[in-house]
């Protein structure tokens, strides 16, 4: 992101903290260095992007959420790269994973209960299916029997009447 830090281009020191939501004003608060910061915030607004933009669109169809840039729609979400040498904290980026944590587990709590849900509707369904199945082969196989004891009956008649 920033070869040296003091020839690099930061941005996170000349934005107005007054104007950031509260979790990147928390990032502010809790890095020092301006390089922190700028990839901190780069991380954050990765994850956050990820979370409204890619989770509501589809390929097709975008999100609603978009940003303008240069002049065109660009919607979420976001992606980046980044570059650093060796041990310039690059690891710290996995920290701003866990800001979608609690909302990953809810997704994946609600997914659950879906699935489950649907695998009690399809056994219902199966057992119903099955029901049906052993009904309509009960009703065959009356049918049969009433065919036979009508046949049994007229062949013991035909015979005692000497036919």
């Amino acid at each position: 992101f920033c070869k040296d830090f003091s020839n690099g281009y930061t941005f996170s020191d000349k934005l107005d903290t007054e104007d950031l939501p509260p979790i990147l004003k928390r990032i502010m608060q809790l890095h020092d260095d301006v390089v922190s910061r700028d990839k901190m915030i780069i991380g954050t607004l990765n994850i956050v992007s990820g979370l409204i933009g890619a989770a509501s669109g589809t390929p097709d169809m975008p999100s609603g959420v978009y940003g303008l840039y240069d002049g065109r729609k660009v919607y979420a979400p976001l992606y980046n790269i980044l570059f650093a040498n060796a041990g310039s904290s690059k690891g710290d980026l996995n920290f701003c994973r866990q800001l979608a944590k609690p909302l990953k587990d809810e997704m994946r709590r609600e997914y659950e209960g879906k699935k489950m849900e649907y695998e009690r509707l399809m056994a219902a369904y199966e057992a119903k299916r099955k029901q049906k199945a052993a009904e309509q082969k009960r009703k065959t196989a009356g049918q049969r029997m009433q065919t036979t004891d009508w046949l049994t009956t007229k062949h013991l008649f035909l015979s005692q009447s000497g036919h």
